[in-house]
């Protein structure tokens, strides 16, 4: 129970039953994250955001702008050694037959 007496539960079926049934996650047309509309009197009874949690928030959404940089650089680095792997398995497989090389260079 919550010092309002009302339990978790019971404020999410308030919140819930004066709404018809979709996902609680929605995407405008520029596909970015929304949350459905609320009722106003609705907000009055949600408790106030743990400022922990919102710091712990902050910082996962930080390291993880962080991991996609890193990983776009790595996959930046992966295509141009896949390239250099494909020019350097092309010259390894010449031959004085496929390739102006001399024949005493076989």
């Amino acid at each position: 129970m919550l010092t309002t007496g009302v339990s978790v539960q019971a404020r999410l079926q308030m919140l819930c039953s004066g709404l018809a049934p979709r996902a609680m996650t929605r995407y405008n047309r520029g596909m970015i994250e929304t949350t459905p509309p609320r009722a106003p009197e609705l907000w009055a009874t949600l408790p106030a955001p743990d400022p922990a949690l919102l710091e712990q928030l902050t910082t996962l959404r930080l390291e993880n702008a962080a991991l996609r940089m890193e990983n776009a650089a790595l996959r930046a680095e992966s295509a141009v050694l896949q390239e250099r792997v494909r020019e350097l398995e092309a010259r390894l497989g010449q031959t004085s037959a496929n390739s102006s090389r001399p024949p005493s260079s076989d």
